[in-house]
């Protein structure tokens, strides 16, 4: 069920722009020797102001604070106020490499005691699978990784149904009964160590997730229009869950333990099973290096190719005509390759499809068989995939071609900004992030998660729009070098 409902979370919005949150809690003072009165942040060498209130400086003497908005009027004060914000992201950074490390530690500890909570109760679990922290996009990430050279056909893990929440008895049966299941995997969370699923859910770090699938309407709304916002928008999986599953309470007023359920249905689950040790390794369908089997005993993971000491381990939560759109929806980031860009064209109500490889390979329009491979064991690599790629534009017809760079141009041309525009405003943001967090507190932690979103929404457009223009380099090459018609 959680895979047919379109996703949406509503938390509280900003009902303020950015300009006007600037006004109303950021006034920056002057290097010198200063009181600090209520209201006031010390950072660094200056004081920001956090309420309308003033700083007074020790000696008594007149106040010297500048109003942001009339600060940044000049190209000084504003390399000034870059310069901050810049300091402040490095530390905002050195404190996340911190509690990186940290939680790196307490995710080793906490997988040796799932590994042990496994093989205790009937599974398997190969010593080269291990867990380490990997960098995905500029971010830091739980993964699985081997210690040791593993060869292909290795059996990397087992699990009995007994161990996978979500199963009937011994068996890979859900039951029909969602809103329970959640409630009962709520249940074992609140229960803690007690519980007998203590293991796994305490390497559960799903609450802590900003996923698309949960944003509110007005940070849906930063993707233009773009896929997935229409999916998105349609209805609320937190409504969904809200009326069907919690008698109509609004979800950010749950318990801690009940949102968790959900947002790990939505992120861990396969079909509602939570798998054990499985559900840890990160998504790379360009890297895929394990095979699933179910039987009715259990599930086996396999490596399905050679895999070097170090080398990360990867799933493929999804795959064939899977969009990156959809695992941006889904996961809350945009894979690595291949990726599948689509959308719905205004003029002609047709989908618009193609396929990105590294080095800027395009697939105009592939082919389902093309796709077919994607997120299976037997997928081609990387030079294969992009010969195939090759080979498939030299049969699209002018016409195909033409289609598709018109509806592309079209596209891009529809839409508010443009890439660079879009540039300017993440770093905007990020220095407004980085002043919020520096004052963190129970005030401004909604504000705090709602321009992490928008950052993530806004990156993400401008991801989508570079793609395309991508794409409409190779349309535009194809189209000049043979002419308007005939075979390409």
């Amino acid at each position: 069920m959680l895979d047919t409902i379109s996703q949406n979370r509503r938390t509280p919005q900003l009902h303020r722009t950015v300009d006007e949150r600037r006004r109303s809690r950021t006034t920056v003072k002057a290097r010198g020797s200063a009181a600090r009165a209520p209201g006031c942040q010390l950072l660094g060498c200056c004081y920001i102001l956090t309420t309308p209130s003033k700083c007074k400086r020790l000696d008594g003497s007149s106040d010297q604070a500048v109003d942001a908005l009339s600060f940044h009027n000049t190209a000084t004060t504003k390399m000034l106020v870059r310069r901050l914000s810049a300091s402040l992201l490095l530390l905002v950074n050195i404190t996340s490499a911190t509690d990186t490390e940290s939680s790196s530690v307490a995710s080793k500890k906490g997988y040796d005691n799932l590994v042990d909570w496994v093989r205790r109760n009937g599974g398997r679990v190969d010593k080269r699978l291990g867990i380490a922290m990997h960098e995905h996009n500029g971010k830091v990430l739980r993964g699985g990784v081997a210690h040791g050279d593993i060869p292909a056909g290795t059996e990397l893990l087992f699990y009995p149904w007994s161990l996978v929440f979500g199963t009937e008895g011994n068996t890979a049966t859900v039951p029909a009964d969602h809103c329970g299941l959640l409630r009962a995997y709520a249940t074992e969370v609140d229960a803690g160590e007690s519980s007998f699923w203590y293991p796994y859910l305490s390497m559960d770090d799903s609450l802590q997730t900003r996923i698309p699938s949960v944003w509110n309407t007005s940070v849906l709304g930063e993707l233009q229009g773009l896929p997935p916002a229409a999916d998105s928008m349609q209805s609320s999986l937190t409504d969904w869950f809200s009326q069907t599953c919690a008698d109509g309470k609004p979800f950010v007023e749950m318990e801690g333990s009940t949102q968790q359920s959900l947002l790990a249905a939505v992120t861990r689950s396969a079909g509602m099973r939570f798998l054990p040790i499985f559900d840890l390794l990160q998504h790379h369908n360009g890297n895929l290096n394990t095979k699933s089997h179910a039987s009715k005993e259990g599930n086996t993971v396999t490596s399905a190719k050679d895999i070097s000491d170090g080398e990360e381990i990867f799933n493929s939560y999804r795959g064939e005509r899977t969009t990156s759109s959809d695992i941006f929806r889904r996961y809350g980031f945009v894979e690595s390759w291949p990726q599948q860009w689509a959308w719905v064209d205004i003029e002609t109500s047709k989908e618009v499809r193609f396929l990105l490889l590294p080095d800027r390979y395009v697939a105009i329009s592939p082919s389902a068989s093309m796709t077919s491979h994607i997120g299976q064991e037997a997928s081609p690599t990387l030079r294969e995939f992009q010969e195939e790629v090759e080979k498939h534009n030299m049969y699209l017809s002018a016409e195909q071609v033409t289609q598709f760079d018109t509806a592309g141009r079209s596209l891009l041309k529809s839409l508010p900004t443009t890439g660079k525009e879009d540039a300017t405003i993440v770093s905007d943001l990020e220095h407004e992030l980085a002043l919020l967090s520096t004052a963190a507190s129970d005030n401004n932690v909604d504000d705090i998660h709602m321009l992490k979103d928008r950052i993530s929404a806004i990156r993400y457009r401008m991801q989508f729009k570079e793609t395309v223009e991508i794409s409409l380099g190779l349309s535009s090459a194809l189209l000049k070098k043979h002419g308007s018609g005939g075979e390409l």
